[in-house]
């Protein structure tokens, strides 16, 4: 029979502990460039959500091309990001960066919070074209 002191019970608690903290730190460092999307998008709502959701998060969007926009904002008045998106054969959006202002960026490396503030942004363009197709089903 295995049998666990009360200290022993402590130290692996503790233990998970930071490795979950460490692990949840980390995940903001990841560089994410690739956003899916929901199956079967037509053009025009990708667009049109690119555009809503941008601007219901304060960032100013621009259509360059026909499936190349340009987002930036000022989250706050010290910090700027600028960053291109590209729209690719309706399964997804990769998000380039451009130029940002106090964010850190050498190089390689960005403060978390571009991360949080893009990612933010991408996730409220999937919801509005989720919106978007449970709207056209029920059309039907």
């Amino acid at each position: 029979m295995i049998t666990f002191k009360f200290n022993d019970i402590i130290k692996y608690l503790i233990l998970l502990i930071i490795i979950f903290f460490i692990g949840s730190c980390l995940a903001y460092f990841y560089k994410k460039e690739e956003y899916y999307l929901p199956r079967n998008s037509p053009n025009s709502a990708i667009g049109h959500c690119i555009l809503t959701a941008g601007t219901h998060q304060g960032w100013r969007v621009k259509h360059i091309r026909s499936s190349t926009y340009t987002a930036e904002v000022e989250p706050k008045d010290s910090f700027f990001i600028k960053i291109n998106l590209h729209v690719i054969e309706q399964r997804k959006i990769i998000t380039e960066y451009v130029e940002s202002r106090n964010l850190m960026y050498d190089g390689e490396n960005i403060h978390r919070s571009y991360y949080k503030w893009v990612d933010n942004y991408m996730a409220y363009t999937k919801r509005c074209l989720s919106k978007l197709r449970k709207a056209n089903r029920k059309k039907k």
